[in-house]
């Protein structure tokens, strides 16, 4: 039995840590799901987790084929404004569920009604 330790990210919540007996049992059980990403100790990234030579087998089968992306939505482009000079910041102001992705530690403040989630350590594609 390994004492390394994983932890699980579902739409953007961190769960964890787990053993690798326990992630199983959560795939066998239904809650995590072929979306949900893994990362340990000495993984530079996260990655999938039916990338993952240790949980990949556990889904059994190919995962489906993922319906192409509806074509009525448009991306726009964010709002922002840049202040100062020599210590440059950007305001970044969301329209109702937009979200932004920043570099860990660069954040100074948030108004109220923002909700903010993190992540330990970085997504990536598997």
């Amino acid at each position: 039995m390994s004492d390394q330790v994983w932890y699980i990210a579902i739409a953007g919540q961190q769960l964890g840590p787990f053993s690798r007996e326990e992630v199983l049992a959560g795939i066998q059980a239904g809650r995590y799901g072929r979306d949900a990403h893994v990362f340990t100790q000495g993984m530079a990234n996260w990655v999938g987790l039916t990338t993952h030579p240790d949980f990949a087998g556990a889904f059994g089968g190919a995962a489906a084929a993922l319906p192409p992306p509806p074509t009525t939505m448009k991306a726009h482009e964010i709002d922002y404004e840049l202040f100062g000079e020599d210590l440059q910041y950007v305001e970044v102001t969301l329209d109702p569920g937009e979200a932004c992705i920043a570099e860990a530690g660069a954040f100074l403040y948030m108004e109220p009604g923002i909700q903010m989630q993190t992540i330990f350590g970085r997504l990536g594609e598997g």
